[in-house]
């Protein structure tokens, strides 16, 4: 668990020069930033800004919980958590700052300062209220960027598969936290499973508007090897069974797309 964290961290470094990120022996179609056809660029700039702009504030999220679990083991598990996604923010940003696309504030060494740029769903602005909403956002909005990247692992942009690569490997841990809190807790008695459904009735709009809606050119680049909307089929399969084992219910699929924003990977508000 500790070693998932720190070897994100002291590999993040590393990253300073993207390219030694892509995995040895493997040929690319893209090797560079300058590599890459200006239009998917700046789509891909996009969707990765989303994406490590969402990592950082999911890490900001658990380290409030650090102190605040009601267990020891929930508590070291919340400060690996936070750990590993600041360190895959670090890396991702690291990777960022190379696109000629990339905002002034992206220059900043200490990364706490780009929050500036803020493409995140609002959901995850505020502390949340209760600890339930971390495990609620384990099992729906970080399983969602689980299955991210894995599409990113066999981009054909060698820098970003070999960093999609790392982070996959290191959110196993993530998934195993999420999925054992929720049967544990939901397993409690009545009215902390009612809560916890709760919490999965908030988390699971937020989680299911990240990954979207509508078709990316990235695919036909193979930049990304799969369209990102597409993933909702089994991002929801994968979900029912593990709310189904801890007596849960799946929310009901969102059906009206038309005030998506997909910039921010979040259907607006009312």
């Amino acid at each position: 668990m500790t070693q998932t964290g720190t070897s994100t961290t002291e590999t993040a470094p590393n990253a300073a020069t993207p390219n030694a990120a892509a995995k040895a022996g493997t040929t690319y179609k893209y090797n560079t930033v300058q590599d890459l056809p200006g239009q998917e660029r700046g789509e891909l700039f996009q969707l990765l800004l989303a994406l490590t702009d969402t990592k950082q504030r999911l890490g900001f999220q658990d380290s409030h919980w650090v102190t605040g679990t009601p267990a020891l083991e929930g508590a070291v598990g919340a400060a690996a958590l936070a750990q590993d996604e600041l360190g895959h923010a670090r890396t991702l940003y690291t990777l960022l700052r190379t696109f000629p696309e990339a905002p002034e504030s992206l220059s900043e060494e200490n990364d706490l300062k780009s929050t500036r740029v803020r493409v995140h769903p609002a959901a995850l602005d505020e502390k949340w209220d209760t600890w339930l909403k971390l495990i609620a956002m384990s099992v729906t909005l970080d399983a969602a960027l689980q299955q991210v990247f894995d599409l990113l692992k066999g981009s054909s942009f060698g820098p970003l598969a070999g960093i999609a690569t790392k982070i996959a490997q290191e959110e196993k841990f993530h998934r195993v936290y999420g999925e054992t809190w929720l049967t544990r807790l939901a397993e409690h008695d009545d009215a902390t499973r009612q809560k916890m459904q709760k919490e999965i009735d908030w988390a699971y709009p937020i989680a299911e508007s990240w990954l979207g809606h509508g078709q990316s050119g990235l695919v036909a680049e193979g930049i990304v090897t799969g369209q990102i909307a597409d993933l909702k089929a089994p991002w929801r399969t994968n979900l029912s069974k593990v709310l189904d084992k801890a007596g849960l219910k799946l929310p009901a699929e969102r059906s009206d797309w038309s005030s998506w924003n997909a910039d921010k990977r979040e259907v607006a508000s009312a």
